[in-house]
Formats: structure tokens, sequence, C-alpha cells
């Protein structure tokens, strides 16, 4: 087993090298599936946002009439904040660390190390 994962770390070696230089074909996959999360993020946002407030109006229309509806619209709209909560928390994580180390998202242009004097 592990002469298959040191193979196999062997043969995709080449593709992690091409991606820190923006080519080949796993810079190309790479930046296909952020654009995809990129698109899907706001759709998640979107979607607990609208299921919180299914819960609010589920929670304003059942009145008083009967408790386990109210229970039932009081938990869209726990679980709706919670799923906005973890979202926004990461999104605010991951730009907080992109700062701290100064990795810039929109930047394609990698600088390589120059050996001083050589050509």
């Amino acid at each position: 087993m592990k002469k298959f994962a040191y193979m196999s770390l062997m043969f995709l070696f080449p593709f992690v090298t091409l991606a820190q230089l923006n080519t080949g074909p796993a810079s190309n996959s790479i930046s296909q599936v952020t654009g995809l999360i990129n698109r899907i993020i706001p759709l998640l946002v979107g979607v607990a946002v609208l299921l919180f407030l299914w819960g609010v109006l589920k929670y304003v229309l059942s009145g008083s009439e009967d408790p386990g509806k109210r229970e039932e619209a009081r938990g869209f709209m726990i679980w709706g904040i919670v799923a906005i909560f973890v979202m926004v928390s990461v999104w605010g994580l991951v730009g907080l660390l992109q700062n701290v180390s100064g990795v810039s998202s929109s930047s394609n242009n990698v600088n390589l190390p120059q050996i001083p004097g050589g050509n």
C-alpha cells in the first residue's frame, strides 16, 4: 500500500509544481474549481438567508395556536442563523489568512526566487 502511495505522489508531483507556475493542466483545473466555488458560495448564503426568513414567516403566521409549529419554525430560524454564521465566519477567516500571509486571490503573477548574481 505504501508503494502505491509513493508512486501516486511521484506521478502527481509534476502537476503540483506546474500549478505553482500557473501553467499546465493542474493550474487550469484548480482555476476551474475555484471559479465554481466562487459561484456557489453566494448561492449557499442566499439559501441560508431564505431558510431563516422562511422560519420567521412560519413563526409569525403560526401565532399561538400550535406550539409544535412554533418549535419547527424556531428550528428553521436557528439553523438558518447557524448556516449564515458559519459561512460568513469561514469567508472572513479566509480573508484574514490571505491578508496575514500576503497572498492575494486575484494575483496570477508568481515571483520565483532568483539566485543573486545569476542570469
